[in-house]
């Protein structure tokens, strides 16, 4: 039976695990089959001296190993098959291990995980990485304060939005994929569901209609199986695991992970401080909840455009500078209808307040609205905002006053939209340019594969390099 977060646990060392949720009616199970044990023959594969192991998935098993050839420790993931299993089936897995070394050999950062190198041992697929001596983040964040959490988070943010830039998405984010040293330093792992930008999500990493990854930290769009996922799906994750850092639960709970995708499509975010009553206690404020709130957004385009600038609002917070984030809200039925009445009212009550003579500004008010106009002629919103509230609070019937402060949040809203396009549109031209890289040097890897001469394929070689 799955936990309650939908996460469905099969090792004792949970980061290298996997849920992989297929279609309803995709065919009866193929029976288990008996995998050999490469402990069971000394623990000798190639120049890997393999020590125990530390924990398995569908996909793999990891093992702590030693390299005899640098003398060093490695963290060994070898592919697992099963010889009964569907050919398609098995290239699938095959694919998607090769790719998973593949994508995170590109990347270079002090918060992932380092590949070392990847090939064939004895005829199996592997994968060698640093052997990281620490926790699953889960496992830390409960010895450690909520601020020690949301800094690590803040520099796991970096390392995602660094894999980003190489077009990379990792799409099964989660507190079990991030490692923390007993220094306290994070690593991101297991890129074994991670996928190029502007590859088809189906048919470059799943069976046709299925949905992969970990139900409670999926984003709405990656929940339905849709095309057209982005990098946008990582920054939600991270924005369900600083939740479960507030409130020590995800979003969304269920007794299946049919029902926690459901609820993750289609329930509104339960704000994380009406689950906490201690929140001031902790810390916890209205600032890093409405950064978490926004991360959470039910649409892409309402989240941070790119998971660096999630992490810059949580060095902010940190730091106790003023964060200005802008969440998304979705008025429930009736929303419209009830906007429209306020509207009505709002300009009856105008309309009464000149006809009795009340509307005209209050000389003690005067100077406030002045500034007020000036500021809004410099589209300088947030100024002309504290001198309308500053006039509204001195005269509260002030006609002038409140139409500044409507106009003011307005001009406020329409900058935040404007600079969230402008982060968007280059942050796309970004994994544009990255993927023609790519596709240039595959081109150049296939020229380089058929060339006919050494000379050629050494030429080639260097302008790939």
């Amino acid at each position: 039976m799955a936990e309650q977060n939908g996460d469905i646990a099969v090792a004792p060392m949970p980061p290298y695990d996997k849920t992989s949720i297929a279609p309803m009616g995709s065919g009866p199970q193929l029976p288990a089959v008996s995998v050999p044990d490469p402990m069971d023959n000394g623990g000798q594969l190639g120049k890997y001296r393999l020590i125990r192991e530390l924990g398995r998935g569908g996909m793999g098993v990891v093992y702590e190993a030693l390299d005899s050839q640098l003398n060093r420790k490695v963290a060994l993931k070898l592919m697992l098959t099963n010889p009964n299993a569907d050919p398609k089936e098995r290239a699938l897995e095959e694919e998607r291990f090769v790719q998973e070394a593949q994508l995170s050999a590109k990347l270079k950062h002090p918060n992932i995980v380092t590949v070392y190198e990847a090939g064939l041992l004895d005829g199996r697929q592997f994968l060698s990485m640093e052997m990281i001596d620490g926790q699953a983040f889960n496992e830390w964040r409960k010895t450690v304060t909520i601020r020690q959490q949301i800094q690590t988070l803040a520099d796991v943010a970096s390392a995602v939005h660094h894999a980003h830039e190489q077009g990379i998405l990792h799409r099964d984010l989660k507190p079990r994929n991030i490692l923390v040293s007993a220094a306290g330093h994070a690593y991101v792992t297991d890129f074994g569901l991670a996928k190029s930008l502007g590859k088809n999500v189906h048919q470059s990493l799943t069976g046709s209609g299925a949905v992969v990854g970990t139900p409670a930290y999926m984003s709405p769009e990656q929940a339905q199986g849709l095309d057209r996922v982005d990098w946008r799906t990582d920054i939600y994750s991270l924005g369900v695991i600083l939740y479960e850092c507030m409130t020590g639960r995800t979003p969304f709970t269920g007794e299946s992970p049919i029902e926690i995708l459901m609820k993750v499509v289609k329930d509104p975010v339960p704000p994380p401080l009406q689950l906490v009553d201690s929140g001031s206690a902790l810390g916890l404020d209205r600032a890093v909840e409405n950064i978490c709130l926004k991360a959470l957004a039910k649409k892409d385009r309402d989240r941070y455009v790119t998971a660096q600038a999630f992490a810059d609002d949580l060095a902010k917070w940190l730091a106790g500078e003023k964060v200005n984030v802008v969440v998304p809200r979705t008025p429930g039925k009736g929303g419209k209808r009830i906007y429209l009445l306020a509207g009505v009212l709002l300009l009856l009550l105008a309309a009464g307040l000149v006809w009795l003579g009340l509307g005209s500004s209050r000389p003690s008010v005067k100077p406030y609205l002045d500034e007020g106009k000036r500021f809004v002629a410099e589209e300088n919103y947030s100024e002309a905002l504290i001198q309308y509230r500053v006039a509204l609070a001195n005269d509260p019937l002030n006609v002038e006053a409140a139409m500044g402060v409507k106009t003011a949040q307005d001009g406020i809203a329409r900058k935040d939209r404007e600079r969230e396009e402008k982060l968007n549109a280059g942050a796309k031209e970004k994994f544009r340019e990255s993927e023609e890289k790519q596709l240039r040097a595959a081109e150049l890897l296939r020229l380089e594969r058929e060339a006919a001469s050494e000379d050629e394929r050494k030429a080639l070689a260097e302008k790939r390099l």
